[in-house]
């Protein structure tokens, strides 16, 4: 068996044990979505962490079959305050409150869900996850805090007469690093080395720590450090993003039989090609939503991991299923629809469909009024 199927299997057979052990049932609401999904998920005892997790949104229509786990693990890898900056962020409240072992704890339920991953930690802090390794380098990519980043600049590029003052202006960020001495152009790459260790990755060891006991549910640190590069793919922010021809061909067209209508149906396919291409990059449009009272135009940016996240649940493929359906209804007149579970899209209105201006102003329409859409 090879190494990836070795993995896929490895998580399949956790899956199928939770969906024995019963169903967890998680109600959210999404305008108070964080605070809600965080209480349901600290009000979990032992026995609900093994089983498979059933997510309803209070207030709205869905049954979960899949789709609205993924969007659950979505919405909170995306609104914790747990993450920050491509890393972890450091608040006492939720050290004490041990949010951070929750959220290792959800990172191992969304991966058996099928989940894609959080995808949001940089590879200094991934390297330490896995494989328990200290950094002997600060890339320049993991110092994400301002304030610490033009300090750094400052300091690298002082002169031995506006060094004493750079020292003056960043002396408490020098302290909390623990560099003591005082600051001068001989000694300064050692001041900046000591504030990248200590801002990028020694100030975050207490949360990484927690994160990684709640990874150990279910045995998936274990797992993903046995398989390595499919342990990255799911928690790198600098995982290979998915691109519009990955999501065209997960989309697989059940075209008619009626070659009249198959003439249309593979003008929107093309138009859907047309429209993820255009999305790949992202593209900003002006919007009202259509049961909204506003007089005013919204400007909103759409991109390829909205779109995702209005047709499948969460902003990459996930990884349980190959492949979704693409449908076509030629006798609807009402809105195309998703269904994020199974996952599908049946286009309707199909005559109006081959422009690819209504086909674009019609997608947008399903995107933007979106339950999730603003919040992902």
């Amino acid at each position: 068996m090879d190494p990836q199927t070795d993995f896929e299997s490895a998580l399949n057979d956790r899956f199928d044990k939770m969906v024995l052990e019963g169903s967890w049932p998680i109600n959210v609401v999404r305008r108070h979505f964080n605070n809600t999904a965080m209480e349901e998920l600290s009000n979990g005892n032992i026995k609900d962490w093994g089983k498979k997790l059933n997510v309803k949104f209070i207030g709205e229509d869905g049954v979960d079959s899949g789709g609205l786990t993924r969007e659950f693990f979505s919405l909170l890898f995306e609104t914790s305050p747990v993450f920050e900056d491509n890393g972890f962020s450091y608040n006492a409240d939720l050290l004490e409150k041990k949010h951070y072992q929750l959220m290792g704890k959800a990172t191992s339920m969304a991966i058996l869900h099928g989940h894609p991953g959080p995808r949001n930690l940089n590879r200094t802090i991934v390297d330490f996850i896995l494989e328990n390794k200290e950094p002997e380098e600060i890339p320049e990519c993991c110092i994400q805090n301002a304030e610490v980043k033009a300090a750094i600049e400052e300091i690298s590029t002082a002169t031995k007469e506006t060094i004493g003052d750079v020292f003056e202006r960043h002396s408490h960020l020098l302290e909390a690093s623990g560099y003591k001495q005082l600051l001068s152009v001989s000694n300064r790459d050692r001041a900046i080395r000591t504030m990248k260790f200590y801002y990028c990755f020694y100030k975050y060891i207490p949360p990484m720590l927690q994160f990684i006991e709640g990874l150990k549910l279910h045995d998936m640190l274990l797992l993903l450090t046995k398989h390595g590069e499919n342990g990255r793919a799911l928690l790198c922010c600098d995982t290979k993003s998915t691109s519009m021809s990955d999501v065209l061909a997960f989309f697989v067209p059940k075209f008619s039989k009626s070659e009249h209508e198959k003439a249309d149906e593979e003008m929107i396919v093309y138009n859907f090609g047309k429209f993820l291409k255009k999305v790949e990059n992202a593209i900003s449009t002006d919007w009202v939503k259509m049961n909204s009272s506003e007089e005013s135009l919204k400007e909103v940016t759409i991109n390829l991991g909205d779109v995702l996240q209005a047709l499948i649940g969460c902003r990459s493929l996930p990884r349980n299923i190959k492949s979704g359906e693409m449908e076509f209804d030629h006798l609807s007149n009402q809105l195309s629809y998703v269904n994020t579970c199974a996952p599908s899209i049946i286009f309707t209105r199909t005559k109006e469909l081959v422009n690819y201006e209504k086909l674009e102003h019609h997608l947008i329409c399903i995107i933007v009024e979106a339950e999730g859409f603003g919040l992902a």
